[in-house]
């Protein structure tokens, strides 16, 4: 699913497979869905939609974070967090301002000047 009635999360995880069967029989049973996981690699940033389902799902909406080692994706490391969004102490504010739509922006063109 995508858009709007994407669950905001890369993967779902059931309990059991009686549970995924009847799941994909009706989708709207979402108390049948164990985990809702979202997958990143480095550092960790959700989109609007991400924050949505984590805020929504709160326990059931886990992070998995993989890390691979220096230089080689033979190994690696992965760190699991349950409701991202209520360890407070680890959350960074930012502010995306998408240039583009600013009709009013200033733009120039540049090149290189040779010495």
């Amino acid at each position: 699913m995508q858009g709007k009635d994407a669950f905001g999360c890369d993967c779902l995880s059931f309990a059991s497979h009686d549970d995924h069967e009847a799941f994909r029989a009706d989708p709207t049973h979402l108390s049948l869905i164990a985990r809702f996981i979202e997958v990143k690699s480095g550092t960790v940033r959700l989109t609007p939609n991400e924050v949505a389902a984590a805020e929504r799902h709160k326990a059931k909406y886990f992070i998995y974070q993989i890390v691979f080692d220096a230089g080689s994706r033979a190994s690696a490391h992965l760190t699991i967090v349950a409701d991202p969004l209520s360890h407070k102490s680890a959350l960074a504010r930012e502010c995306e301002v998408r240039i583009e739509e600013i009709g009013s922006r200033e733009k120039l063109r540049l090149s290189a000047v040779a010495r």
